[in-house]
């Protein structure tokens, strides 16, 4: 039989309705219990501290407010729900009034941890809750950990850190804590940024080390960019820094190179990798700023050198004389003596002249005479000669006095003809030839 659209709301309407009176009949006896009995529910403490693997109970007790007593059902729920803390009660019902005891008890939870356990009770659609328990996670005397703090590391530039805590580590607070850069190849440590500590030897030391305070701790490690600088030279002297096979430099670093020539030697010349200059070069310093490319430097030593320059002036004079004396007797003694004097008389020029890069050119003229006398003397003497005949003697005494004579006339004509004067053109002539030097004509006495 299929009912008609009326005959089906008049059905729902009768089902509402009695809804309606049922709703209305438990709430009326809730009332009706409500007045007739009530309780509640208490504990003897609010919070309690718990060693893992410890029990601990707390006094739970259930109260009649009103009306005839009823039972009543009591529960526990713990929060957070881990596995770690469970609770009971020892009596779980009973009428009120009683007293039961609730149980707690820590399998291994973390020290420090907490947890909430709510008690409740139920009777006829009475529910009551007591205040909430706190549990507090301690931990055996002697063995209790001390607490903690998150220690958070961070990088700029390439390299590593130690520890390596981008998401943050838990450090004992008080424990000294010891943080390492390491650069990577090419680059190099430039410090620490450092937010609650202060690393104990500065931020340029490395490692950082302080102690972990009770709060949290950022630190950053700086990483700059290195490149190679290449240093030699040819000659005598140095350079500084001294790199043949190469020094880093951070990248945008003042770099200051100094070429020190040995003594006797300067510098001649540099070769500058291309891209670099020197900027302004006072004594030999070439200063640049470090490029993000190797750069090599080589110097010039040359040996300074010096010119000498000597001139000689030089003039003489000579004296003779010539002293003969001549005896004739019967022991005949002739002695011939002949002295040359002769003075010469040297000047002497010289001069050095120094060259050099920086200062140009000095002249030095240092000038001196010397004189040097040298007496020669040639002497001939005791010619003896004894003679039995006179005629010979006079013979031999006539010979040496006509050589003699012959002598001395020769001496005198060899120096009048060095001071005669021609007669024709007036010429002095210096030589002892038969003929004026100056015009041909003879001279007088040849």
């Amino acid at each position: 039989m299929l009912l008609t659209r009326f005959e089906i709301q008049v059905f729902l309407l009768a089902i509402l309705l009695l809804s309606s009176f049922g709703l209305l009949a438990t709430q009326v006896n809730v009332a009706r219990a409500q007045t007739l009995f009530d309780f509640s529910i208490s504990l003897n403490g609010y919070s309690i501290s718990l060693a893992p693997n410890h029990s601990g109970y707390v006094e739970v007790t259930v109260s009649l407010v009103s009306g005839t007593p009823q039972n009543v059902t009591l529960t526990s729920t713990v929060s957070p729900q881990d596995g770690e803390l469970s609770a009971s009660l020892a009596q779980p019902w009973g009428y009120p009034s009683f007293v039961t005891t609730l149980i707690v008890t820590a399998q291994n939870p973390q020290p420090g941890k907490q947890y909430q356990i709510t008690v409740s009770g139920s009777s006829n659609g009475l529910t009551h809750r007591a205040p909430t328990l706190t549990v507090t996670i301690g931990c055996a005397q002697g063995t209790c950990p001390p607490p903690t703090a998150t220690l958070t590391t961070a990088i700029v530039g390439e390299g590593t850190i130690n520890p390596s805590c981008p998401a943050g580590c838990s450090e004992p607070v008080g424990r000294t804590v010891n943080v390492t850069a390491n650069p990577a190849p090419s680059w190099v440590f430039s410090g620490w940024n450092a937010t609650g500590a202060t690393c104990a030897n500065g931020l340029n030391a490395n490692p950082c080390a302080f102690p972990m305070p009770n709060a949290s701790v950022s630190i950053t490690a700086n990483f700059l960019q290195t490149q190679a600088l290449y240093t030699s030279y040819a000659g005598l002297g140095q350079v500084t820094p001294s790199c043949p096979s190469g020094c880093q430099f951070p990248v945008g670093s003042a770099v200051s190179i100094v070429a020190s020539p040995a003594s006797g030697w300067q510098v001649a010349g540099y070769h500058l990798t291309n891209g670099v200059t020197c900027g302004s070069e006072v004594g030999y310093v070439c200063s640049f700023a470090m490029p993000s490319f190797p750069v090599s430097f080589q110097v010039t030593f040359t040996e300074i050198t010096t010119t000498l320059s000597i001139t000689i002036l030089s003039t003489s004079t000579a004296e003779s004389s010539s002293t003969s004396t001549v005896t004739v007797a019967s022991a005949t003694t002739s002695t011939i003596s002949t002295t040359t004097v002769s003075v010469i008389v040297m000047g002497t020029t010289e001069t050095s002249t120094l060259f050099s890069i920086s200062s140009g050119s000095v002249t030095q003229t240092q000038t001196s005479t010397s004189s040097q006398t040298l007496d020669v003397t040639t002497n001939t003497t005791s010619v003896i000669t004894a003679l039995q005949n006179p005629t010979l003697e006079l013979a031999l005494a006539g010979v040496v006095l006509v050589s003699l004579a012959m002598i001395v006339v020769n001496l005198v004509r060899r120096g009048y003809r060095g001071s005669v004067k021609c007669s024709r053109c007036g010429f002095n002539n210096a030589s002892a030839r038969k003929y004026c030097e100056s015009c041909g004509a003879p001279l007088r006495g040849n």
